[in-house]
């Protein structure tokens, strides 16, 4: 049997398979793992995951359109207006109608905007070296290379 479970094969049975040797499990695991940690430390500050998110890839890419963040955090339009729209009032971003085309708004973080991103970011790289703690630092590249290399090719197919 293969040592991870996702290598799944048609003559595979239920009994077979083993959960916590599931690709997706475990990256699941992690993910909601990282994402209930960081939840804690950003509630402090009356910010969501999402919504870090969205303030780090504004500030990535200044001036993105709404459609492009949405696009960019797998979310849908309306949901990422709702975010956008609260990190609006409390004065994290900005929105300006774009001079080309008049019907796109561009959104592009606002000073105190970026004063609070620089202030969450440690907590997001505190938990990333906690959890990875545990690898080799060739092990800790390996996994980035191997899981960047999994989520580039799985929007391929």
């Amino acid at each position: 049997m293969p040592y991870i479970s996702f290598c799944y094969n048609s003559s595979m049975k239920a009994k077979d398979y083993e959960l916590n040797r599931s690709l997706g499990y475990l990256v699941n695991a992690l993910s909601l793992n990282m994402k209930q940690r960081l939840d804690v430390k950003l509630k402090e500050h009356k910010v969501t995951v999402h919504q870090f998110g969205i303030l780090l890839i504004i500030y990535k890419k200044s001036s993105l359109t709404q459609k492009e963040i949405a696009d960019q955090t797998s979310g849908d339009e309306p949901a990422t207006a709702r975010l956008m729209n609260r990190l609006e009032d409390k004065g994290h971003i900005k929105r300006v109608v774009d001079k080309v085309d008049k019907r796109k708004r561009l959104v592009s973080l606002t000073q105190e905007g970026e004063i609070l991103l620089n202030r969450l970011l440690p907590y997001a790289q505190e938990i990333n070296e906690d959890l990875t703690s545990v690898l080799s630092q060739a092990e800790q590249k390996d996994l980035l290379i191997m899981l960047t290399k999994i989520v580039t090719s799985s929007g391929e197919k």
